[in-house]
């Protein structure tokens, strides 16, 4: 959908791309730091982000439903999170998936 182009329409499109890359480049900063946390623990892997980008615009995954599109494609899913995140809400995945793996931090 086209806008009108106006000064105010410009400066609100800026600092929504802002916004919008804060947790990108935040997820980025924590990507090296989970890889080195799971080769402590033996898993030797490429961690994922949850983001996918399509038309140069990029779209915030929900980190589960990724791992379930992912699931037939690989021979194991890990999902790397925290302590705090699973007691503010568990993760249920169907009982098949037995190649999905959480990992908790």
């Amino acid at each position: 959908m086209a806008y009108p182009s106006t000064e105010g329409q410009q400066e609100e499109k800026l600092n929504l791309i802002m916004v919008e890359n804060l947790p990108m480049r935040f997820l980025l900063g924590k990507k090296t730091i989970i890889e080195e946390k799971l080769r402590k623990r033996g898993i030797n892997c490429s961690v994922s982000l949850p983001v996918m980008e399509i038309d140069g615009m990029r779209f915030h995954v929900n980190g589960d439903n990724l791992a379930i599109a992912l699931y037939p494609n690989f021979d194991k899913v890990i999902i790397a999170t925290l302590d705090a995140n699973l007691k503010i809400r568990p993760k249920k995945f169907p009982e098949d998936y037995t190649r999905l793996e959480i990992v908790v931090f």
